[in-house]
């Protein structure tokens, strides 16, 4: 049986009250995927335990309580921890859309001479605009912001994108 794809969505920061709630970090906040009953997994990118969502509270701050986490003491062994949800919870994209996370692993190409760059790694989102890390082997080459003047082809289908590398890289 094949592993399940689960993409990181939050990291637990804090207790909230005594009653084991935990307050969290989003890295999306236009989701609407956490709803009761819901399976989430907490842990690292190498191991997470899995857990029923209780209830959900976004707003200034985003309180989460968890099925079994009914105390403070319980709820602090979550702290520091991410929270990943299953690829198969997010609703299939529209035509031409795509969700961030599947343009992680794919090929990239430069787009003026068609060679092979690396693959796309980790993103972030810095406020003012996401950023994709480019990657060869284990290590980061550079970071570009996605952004169409440097992300002219992105082709899902395909397992490519095709990048216009600034003249300050070369």
């Amino acid at each position: 049986m094949e592993k399940e794809v689960l993409i990181e969505m939050a990291q637990v920061t804090r207790t909230h009250g005594v009653k084991g709630a935990v307050q969290v970090r989003l890295y999306n906040l236009d989701t609407n995927l956490f709803k009761k009953g819901f399976k989430v997994f907490l842990g690292d990118e190498n191991e997470q335990e899995e857990f029923v969502l209780d209830a959900c509270s976004l707003g200034s701050k985003t309180i989460m309580t968890f099925v079994g986490i009914d105390s403070m003491d319980a709820a602090e062994t979550l702290i520091g921890k991410s929270l990943f949800l299953p690829r198969s919870a997010f609703a299939d994209a529209e035509d031409d859309e795509f969700y961030l996370t599947d343009l992680e692993g794919l090929k990239v190409f430069n787009h003026e001479n068609g060679e092979e760059v690396g693959v796309v790694g980790r993103f972030y989102d810095t406020g003012a605009q996401i950023v994709f890390e480019i990657v060869k082997g284990n290590e980061v080459m550079f970071e570009l912001p996605f952004v169409a003047p440097f992300f002219p082809v992105v082709d899902i289908e395909e397992n490519r994108v095709e990048i216009v590398i600034p003249s300050y890289l070369e």
